[in-house]
Parts: C-alpha cells; sequence; structure tokens
C-alpha cells in the first residue's frame, strides 16, 4: 500500500517537473520571439517582461518546496512573493498597452509600475511586514506565515490582475470584427490564468492543503500561466497575432544549433572539437542568414496585406464618390437643359423677326450667342449620357437602318459648316447597297456626327472625307481629315473621359473631351468598335467606326 501511495507521489513529482520545464520553455520562447518581432514596441516590451516575470515566479514557486535548506526555502519564498507582484503589474501594464491607453506612452507611468513592485519586493526581503517565514506540510509543501501587510500585499495584486483583465474587456468592446478574434484569445488566456491562480493559491487553499496530494495541486495555480501560453499560442497558429512562419523557422533554428552545440562538447578528440566547432559556425550563419531572409519575406507580404487592404477600401470610396460624382452630374444637367433649350427657342424666334425687325449688328451678336448655347446644350447632352452610361441607364431603341442613308443625311447636315470654313467635305459611298443592320438610328447618328464636326473643328485647311464600305465582315464608317493629326502617345487615350489630344487643347479650348467617350460606347452597345489611326502631328487622322454584318436584318424582319 505504501508502495503504490509512494509511486503515485513519485508520478507527481515527475508530471510537475515535466509541465514546470514545458511552461518554461514555452514563456521563454514566447517572450523572446515577441520581443525580437519589434523590441521597440511596448506591447512587445510588456509582453516579453511578463514573460520573464512569470517565469520566475513558477520557477520560484516550485524549487522552494524541493530544496532542503532552510535558508534557500526562505530566500525562494520571498523569491516568489516579489516575483509574483512583478508578473501581476506587468500583466496590468501589457493588458493597458493592448488596450492602447494613452497614458502608457508615459514613461513615468511605465516606470510606476516597476516602482510600486519594488517597493513590495523591498519589504519582503527586508521586512517581515508581508511575510514572516513558513510551516512545513507533512509533504514537503511550505506555507508563508503572513505578516500584517500580507493582506494589503494580496489586495495590491489582484487589482492590477482585475483592472488588466477589464481593460482587454475595454479594448474588446471597441474594436473591430478582426481585432476581436485577436483579443478573445488574449482575454481567455489571461483570464483563466487569473482564476486559477486565484483559486488555488486563495480561494480554495485550506482545500487543497487537505488533499494526499496536496502540492501538486496547489502548484496548478502556479501552472495556470500555461493559459498565457496556450490561448495566445493558438491564436497565433490561427489568426496570426504574431508570425507563426518566422517563429517555426527560428525554433527549429535553434534546436538545430543547440544540438550542434553540445556535440562539441561530446567530442571525444581536438580534432572532432575543431570540425564540430567550425560546423556550428557555417551553420550559424545560415541560419541566421535563412531567419534574416523568412523574416523579410514576411514583413513584405505583411505590408503588401496591409496595402491590399488600404487599396480596397480607397476602391469601395472612390466607388462611392464615382457614383455621387454620376448622380450630381444627372441632376445638374437635367436642370441646365430646361433653359438652354428655352433660350435656343426664343433666339430661334427672334433670328426669324417673330418679335420683329432684327438689326445686322443685334443679328451678329444673336447668331453668336445661339451658336454659343448650341455648344452649351451639346456638353449638357454629353454629361447626361455618360451619367447614363454610367449607371447603366442608356435606352436603345434598335430598328432596321440602312446606314449609307444615315451617314449621307449626316453629311449633308453638316456640309454648310465645311463651307464656312472653306474646307471639302467628301462622302464615298459602296457601290453595293449594304444590308440594314439592327441600329439605334439616332445614337449612331449622335456618333457619326461628332467625329465628322470634329474633325471638321480640328482641320485648318483641306477637308474631311467620310465614307462607308464593307470589310471583314463590318460595316465600316471612315471619317479621315486631312488636319492636325495625333501623336501616338495621345491616340491610345483619346477614348477616355475628359481626355483631349495637346493639339486640340492649342486649337480649341472649349472642347470637354467627353464625345469620343460617348461615342466609344454607343458603337460598343452596337457589339462594335471605333479605332483612331494618324501617322503624326499635321498629318491627319482617320476614325474608323466598325459595326458587324451579324446585325444584318433578315428580308421579313424589314
Amino acid at each position: 500500500m505504501e508502495t503504490n501511495e509512494g509511486n503515485i507521489k513519485n508520478m507527481f513529482s515527475v508530471l510537475s517537473l515535466a509541465l514546470l520545464g514545458i511552461i518554461v520553455f514555452l514563456l521563454f520562447l514566447l517572450g523572446f520571439f515577441v520581443l525580437s518581432k519589434g523590441y521597440r514596441n511596448k506591447t512587445n516590451q510588456s509582453f516579453f517582461l511578463m514573460a520573464f516575470f512569470l517565469i520566475i515566479w513558477i520557477t520560484t514557486s516550485y524549487f522552494e518546496d524541493e530544496v532542503s535548506s532552510s535558508f534557500l526555502k526562505m530566500i525562494l519564498l520571498e523569491a516568489d512573493f516579489a516575483s509574483a507582484a512583478f508578473a501581476s503589474f506587468m500583466i496590468f501594464l501589457f493588458c493597458a498597452d493592448v488596450a492602447s491607453l494613452k497614458i502608457t506612452r508615459n514613461i513615468y507611468f511605465r516606470l510606476g509600475t516597476f516602482l510600486v513592485p519594488s517597493i513590495v519586493m523591498g519589504l519582503i526581503f527586508y521586512t517581515d511586514s508581508v511575510v514572516t517565514g513558513y510551516q512545513t506540510t507533512a509533504s514537503g509543501m511550505i506555507i508563508p506565515l503572513y505578516g500584517f501587510g500580507g493582506i494589503i500585499y494580496n489586495i495590491l495584486i489582484s487589482t492590477a490582475l482585475l483592472v488588466g483583465v477589464s481593460l482587454i474587456f475595454f479594448k474588446f468592446n471597441r474594436a473591430n470584427s478582426f481585432e476581436k478574434v485577436r483579443y478573445t484569445y488574449l482575454l481567455i488566456g489571461v483570464f483563466l490564468s487569473v482564476i486559477v491562480s486565484l483559486a488555488t493559491n486563495v480561494f480554495f487553499a485550506d482545500i487543497i492543503q487537505q488533499s494526499p496530494n496536496n502540492q501538486f495541486y496547489s502548484r496548478l495555480g502556479v501552472f495556470g500561466v500555461f493559459f498565457i501560453v496556450l490561448f495566445p499560442g493558438y491564436a497565433i497558429i490561427k489568426h496570426r497575432l504574431f508570425n507563426i512562419k518566422v517563429i517555426t523557422t527560428e525554433i527549429l533554428s535553434l534546436v538545430i544549433l543547440l544540438t550542434l552545440f553540445v556535440e562539441i562538447f561530446l567530442a571525444e578528440s581536438w580534432n572532432q572539437v575543431i570540425v564540430r566547432s567550425i560546423v556550428f559556425a557555417i551553420i550559424l550563419i545560415l541560419v541566421m542568414m535563412l531567419v534574416r531572409s523568412v523574416d523579410a519575406e514576411v514583413k513584405r507580404k505583411e505590408e503588401l496585406q496591409e496595402l491590399s487592404k488600404r487599396l480596397a477600401s480607397a476602391n469601395v470610396e472612390l466607388k462611392r464618390l464615382d457614383a455621387a460624382k454620376s448622380e450630381f452630374i444627372s441632376i445638374a444637367s437635367h436642370q441646365l437643359r430646361t433653359p438652354l433649350t428655352a433660350i435656343k427657342g426664343y433666339i430661334s424666334l427672334i433670328l426669324e423677326g417673330s418679335y420683329g425687325e432684327v438689326n445686322v449688328s443685334v443679328q451678329d451678336i444673336l447668331n453668336k450667342v445661339y451658336t454659343v448655347n448650341n455648344r452649351m446644350t451639346q456638353l449638357v447632352e454629353d454629361l447626361l449620357n455618360i451619367s447614363r452610361i454610367e449607371s447603366g441607364r442608356v435606352m436603345y431603341s434598335f430598328a432596321p437602318t440602312q446606314l449609307e442613308l444615315l451617314v449621307a443625311e449626316t453629311v449633308d447636315v453638316l456640309s454648310l459648316m465645311a463651307k464656312e470654313r472653306h474646307l471639302y467635305l467628301k462622302i464615298n459611298l459602296p457601290k453595293k447597297t449594304l444590308p440594314k443592320l439592327s441600329l439605334d438610328a439616332g445614337k449612331m447618328r449622335e456618333v457619326v456626327s461628332n467625329l465628322i464636326d470634329n474633325a471638321l473643328k480640328y482641320t485648318p485647311e483641306g477637308g474631311v472625307t467620310v465614307s462607308v464600305e464593307e470589310k471583314g465582315g463590318f460595316a465600316c464608317v471612315m471619317v479621315e481629315d486631312t488636319g492636325i493629326g495625333v501623336k501616338p502617345e495621345d491616340a491610345k487615350h483619346l477614348f477616355n473621359k475628359f481626355t483631349r489630344s495637346a493639339e486640340t487643347r492649342k486649337l480649341d479650348v472649349s472642347g470637354t473631351g467627353l464625345g469620343l467617350y460617348v461615342g466609344k460606347n454607343f458603337v460598343e452597345a452596337h457589339q462594335g468598335k471605333i479605332t483612331v489611326e494618324s501617322e503624326g502631328v499635321g498629318k491627319g487622322t482617320r476614325f474608323t467606326v466598325m459595326l458587324p454584318l451579324s446585325r444584318a436584318v433578315s428580308s421579313e424582319e424589314k
């Protein structure tokens, strides 16, 4: 019976030592790696300090029951109390850093979190106010004897821990969805560690002392800090709280280096020592290069991810602004079109003499006003078309249309403008009549009219030739002028909104660069395409509208 009890006791003893080793190892690795990822970061610093003092606390708490010397027992007991005070305040500081409190940036606040436990440590080591001694139980576990300040000590560290947990709650309630996932694991880890520690060391201390394996159970309060490692560790793997790729690489590298380092001391001759030392040095250099490379790669990926998030957010905002702009243009254009139409009508009536005879000088002024009004009306119409195009509200009325007739009518309307500018305007129609196409005649007439109008406007001398022909399965309308031409670098941007070539801006400052954009969208709505060609500045330009003959209307539909 006694043998079984002894075996059980030894089993719990081995289990305690194994847990101690695992927890110390994990705390050290996590604290060290977090600090190495940004030693200037306040949160990383407080996390490292928290891990450091937790290591001291659980180590002294364990060995104070294992050593036989009364002097060492008392020293370790006092170190236990002192490190617990420091660990509590470091947990509080870490939580304050996680909560991003402004006060944590204050150097005096951070020094204060060291000053308070430092004073407590002084009282512990140099007075009997906190702990006066200890009693040893039958199992060899020591029970501290508190001084008059023991209650104050317990209240102090409990308050620091509870305030720290409250700060995490504060941050959690104000965090976004991504941060909430991350802080949930931190909150659970800290909360469980605090609860287990308080339960075993304060609330249920008397019950645990009556247990046969009280020494093991009492240490569970100390080992409860494992939750601070477990839950953030899970967050590392699943939610990348810190970078698992770098940490894994560094852990494996550290294991390899430690193995090689131990091998040096196990060498049986000086030759082996030298060889193994050289191998260790080479591997050390390679490991440093590997870790640096992995770290740099991770940082680049994180930067790209952050940039991607910002671009996505900016893109959403741009789309919102673009929609608001389109809506504004639509409303403004509708409001402008009505008075412009009225002005045009009244000027026409005045010029026709409906309100009496108008002298020549006034007629000249009215003609200029009429021209400017037409230009404004076209601008408003272009803006309305852009608004409809971008919102998908353009209505098309397709019907069988003879393309040559549509082009001929448009040329006839603009022939007067050509004469006024002393330019020729020719039209070449195919010898064989093209089949009727399913077109929106009004939209296509606007496209052709805009191309001819632009050609006349930007041709100082010579003229414009309009051709209609069938080519490669397309019905093509070509508008070719002898005008100012287009640079190759400008040609590819001509069909963008508000884009004009440098030459057109010099010749006519009143253009908007909207007509070609609208025309391109109208042509593409007919499954066609529009292109521009120019040999360079001063060598003329040719625009080609290509409409697929697949849109030909059958004889029954005609």
